[in-house]
């Protein structure tokens, strides 16, 4: 794909930083950060060139996701900021494929758990009442909603043992815990289910090999007995 759009960056900007996005996260998830943080930023220069904001914030956010990985927290927390200013022009732009929707929250949710890290317990809490009232706000209960719940009570047990809350600490630990078993045991047998599916393929082609083989036999047993019984009949008749 990256080689087909190569040279027709302006003729198909969106297609072209979609590409540029897409491998940034395939570095990142093989672990090549560094890599990665260039990936994103070359993309993130070509979409303050040529994209809205929207897409500019994905890549902000990108980069501010490498440096939290890396820890260096002083760059990321820079870039996390960047990100969700950009945010605030984006609406509901967000939502086009390529781009992650939920780059704000990721933003806001890093953002806050660095804020509790070192020390600046009430810009955390300004943080986790805007991702509580973000996400009161969406309609459906999927799996992203669910996944973001986790880290949304993650962060609120941290801020009120932070604020010496103990008792409400506890009881937001407890429903993380609660979910996090729950997408532990979907995830199970969402592998499981892969697993059985390549399973199933393994034994289908096993199967078309055995089907394979056993028709070659067949076909070489065919030749072999018509040449033998053309031998046979050679030798009867000189005798």
């Amino acid at each position: 794909m990256f080689n087909i759009l190569k040279d027709k960056d302006e003729t198909y900007k969106n297609e072209y930083a979609q590409t540029i996005f897409a491998k940034g996260d395939l570095l990142r998830a093989q672990g090549k950060y560094n890599e990665a943080f260039e990936n994103y930023y070359r993309g993130r220069l070509f979409a303050l060139k040529n994209l809205d904001t929207c897409q500019l914030m994905s890549f902000t956010n990108r980069l501010g996701l490498i440096r939290y990985t890396q820890k260096d927290f002083l760059k990321a927390v820079t870039y996390f900021k960047q990100a969700l200013k950009e945010g605030t022009f984006c609406g509901t732009s967000n939502d086009r494929p390529g781009f992650a929707r939920e780059d704000v929250g990721t933003a806001k949710n890093k953002l806050a758990f660095m804020y509790l890290e070192t020390g600046s317990v009430e810009k955390a809490g300004r943080l986790i009442d805007q991702l509580e009232a973000d996400m009161k706000k969406r309609e459906g209960r999927n799996e992203e909603l669910v996944r973001a719940y986790r880290s949304l009570y993650r962060l609120k047990s941290l801020y009120l043992e932070k604020k010496g809350d103990l008792i409400n600490a506890y009881r937001y630990l407890r429903k993380y815990n609660v979910i996090e078993d729950s997408l532990a045991i979907s995830d199970s047998k969402a592998a499981s289910v892969d697993m059985d599916a390549v399973f199933k393929q393994s034994e289908q082609e096993h199967r078309l090999q055995l089907m394979r083989r056993d028709n070659s036999m067949k076909t070489f047993y065919l030749i072999a007995v018509t040449v033998i019984s053309i031998m046979v009949a050679s030798i009867l008749a000189i005798v």
